[in-house]
């Protein structure tokens, strides 16, 4: 990811989802702090004192039902886009021979889904 300044191009740095879980979850167990303060802590670490950009995370605790919920929902997201990338060629043409057409139609609705209205009931039953 790169950010336009006046006269260069600055890079944004940025960290993994894992990494991210990771640091938090050694952060509450090594200062014995709550979850919601493990959290905090991290989100502050990586943003205030390393200038790291986490914009793009799922920023919950691992280990809570809204978190793991979450983390599952942007997985499957991933997993939907990963295999629309499979029908793409190198040169940006799409594959001529799409062997199952059901699956390239369940993982377009998704992302649509997802895209136009965020996770809701209606991406959960695609999801199963």
């Amino acid at each position: 990811h790169h950010q336009k300044t006046k006269n260069h191009i600055k890079q944004i740095k940025m960290i993994s989802q894992e990494l991210f879980d990771e640091t938090l979850l050694e952060n509450e167990e090594l200062f014995d702090l709550s979850p919601t303060a493990a959290l905090q802590e991290t989100m502050e670490e990586y943003t205030i004192r390393q200038k790291i950009s986490i914009s793009h995370l799922v920023l919950s605790h691992p280990n809570s039902t809204s978190g793991k919920n979450e983390r599952l929902r942007r997985k499957q997201y991933n997993d939907w886009l990963s295999y629309l990338d499979t029908l793409i060629e190198s040169d940006g043409s799409v594959v001529k021979q799409v062997k199952e057409v059901d699956g390239v139609i369940h993982a377009l609705r998704g992302v649509r889904l997802c895209c136009r209205d965020g996770w809701s009931d209606e991406v959960d039953a695609l999801s199963t």
